[in-house]
C-alpha cells in the first residue's frame, strides 16, 4: 500500500510540473529535469527534453549524488540547512570529476547563489 501511495503522489507532483517544465524547455532550449529527494541522493522522477542535437537523457528513477548534479544541487538548496548537512555527512561528497565541488565551503556558496538565482546547473561535475 505504501508503495502505492507513494507512485500517487509522484505521479500527481509529474502532472502538474510538466506544463512548467515544458516552458522551462522552450524558453532556455536545455533539458528540463524534475527530481525528488530520496535517501542520500536525488532521484529523476520526469524529463522534457530539448529538441537540441546534443543533450542530457535520465530515465525516470536514475538516482544521482546531490552535490554533483544540477538537480540535486537545485533540491539541496531550498532544503534546511541542518538537512543539507545532514544528507551531506551521509552521503560524503565525492569527487567525480576536477569540477565536482568537493569542498563544503565551495558548495555552500554555490546553494546560496543557486537559491537566489532560482536556477541551477551541473557544470560537468559528474561527467567530463
Amino acid at each position: 500500500y505504501r508503495m502505492g501511495a507513494a507512485f500517487l503522489r509522484r505521479r500527481k507532483l509529474v502532472d502538474r510540473a510538466r506544463t512548467v517544465m515544458q516552458e522551462l524547455m522552450e524558453k532556455t532550449g536545455e533539458t528540463a529535469n524534475l527530481g525528488v529527494a530520496e535517501d542520500d541522493c536525488v532521484v529523476f522522477v520526469s524529463q522534457v527534453e530539448t529538441h537540441q542535437a546534443i543533450r542530457a537523457f535520465f530515465r525516470p528513477g536514475t538516482r544521482s549524488s546531490f552535490h554533483a548534479s544540477g538537480i540535486g544541487k537545485a533540491v539541496l538548496a531550498h532544503l534546511e540547512p541542518e538537512r543539507v548537512g545532514a544528507i551531506l555527512r551521509r552521503a560524503g561528497l565525492e569527487r567525480f570529476t576536477e569540477k565536482t565541488l568537493s569542498d563544503i565551503s565551495a558548495l555552500a556558496r554555490d546553494l546560496v547563489t543557486i537559491k537566489l538565482r532560482g536556477w541551477s546547473v551541473d557544470d560537468e561535475e559528474r561527467h567530463p
